[in-house]
């Protein structure tokens, strides 16, 4: 139940020298988490899936840990094997020490905002209080924000983080962002 809802999953794809970040949308259903497949073992935070639109029954195993309302964080040996015996996709789910050595796949997932209620999802309100000033440089200095006429702050409201760039060698702009956690 505390799971459900639609997550951001964010991938990130290599073209034309440049790295491209994405989002994709993964929506969690009482009794399935679809494309992935439906619920059909859990045992902890062990969920095993099924999926058989394929043909063939297909199962993973997911370690489900809710890192804050609005993150989930999943342990998996990947989304490109999976396993039509139970016994051989049980003997693939993490354990709390695996997860810990990092000895699977992570994936991190990020409650959508919804635009409609945009209260629906849980505020957490940014660990950093007040204005700072600063300066900024970013890849190998072809953006730069020299003089500390830049802003970060909290403020008016203390569950976003607002970047204000200021007389840096791109044109000013401001950025903000709602914290998830």
């Amino acid at each position: 139940m505390e799971y459900v809802g639609t997550y951001l999953i964010q991938t990130q794809a290599e073209g034309f020298g440049h790295a491209a970040t994405s989002f994709s949308e993964i929506t969690f259903e009482m009794d399935a988490i679809p494309p992935w497949g439906k619920c059909f073992r859990r045992r902890g935070n062990n969920v095993i899936l099924k999926d058989s639109t394929g043909g063939e029954d297909c199962m993973r195993c997911f370690h489900l840990t809710l890192k804050a309302p609005n993150i989930i964080q999943i342990h998996t040996e990947g989304l490109g094997k999976c396993y039509t015996k139970e016994e051989a996709v049980k003997a693939t789910c993490p354990d709390d020490r695996a997860v810990h050595e990092r000895k699977f796949k992570e994936i991190m997932l990020y409650r959508k905002q919804d635009l409609k209620n945009p209260l629906a999802s849980d505020q957490t309100f940014c660990p950093i209080s007040g204005k700072f000033r600063f300066t900024y440089t970013a890849s190998n200095g072809e953006f730069r924000c020299d003089q500390t006429m830049s802003e970060l702050s909290n403020c008016p409201v203390g569950n976003t983080l607002g970047v204000k760039f200021r007389q840096c060698s791109f044109p000013d702009m401001g950025k903000y962002f709602i914290v998830l956690s």
